[in-house]
C-alpha cells in the first residue's frame, strides 16, 4: 500500500510452516548486498524466524526473515536492478 506521499506499507502471510502465537510486525531492509545484510543481522544476534523458514528468490527480489532475541522481525530484501 502507497499513500501520496510515497510512504509504503507492506502486508505479508508467512506460510503455515511459521507459527507465531499473535500478529506480528517486520520490518523491511533494502539491501543493495544480501550476503552482506544477512551476516550483519547474523552478528546481532539475529536469526531465522524459524527451522523450517528458508530465503525467498523470485524473478526480481531475494529476501528473508530474521528474528532478533527481543522479537524484532527484520527482513532484508535485494531487488534486483533491471527486473520486473
Amino acid at each position: 500500500m502507497e499513500n501520496e506521499d510515497g510512504f509504503r506499507i507492506d502486508l505479508s502471510a508467512f506460510t503455515a510452516d511459521v507459527k507465531f502465537e499473535k500478529d506480528v510486525m517486520g520490518i523491511r531492509m533494502n539491501v543493495d548486498d544480501f550476503e552482506e545484510g544477512e551476516k550483519f543481522l547474523i552478528s546481532k544476534g539475529f536469526r531465522m524466524v524459524s527451522q523450517q523458514a528458508k530465503m525467498f528468490e523470485t524473478d526480481s527480489n531475494k529476501s528473508a526473515a530474521y528474528v532478533s532475541p527481543s522479537g524484532v522481525i527484520i527482513m532484508p530484501v535485494k531487488h534486483k536492478k533491471g527486473v520486473g
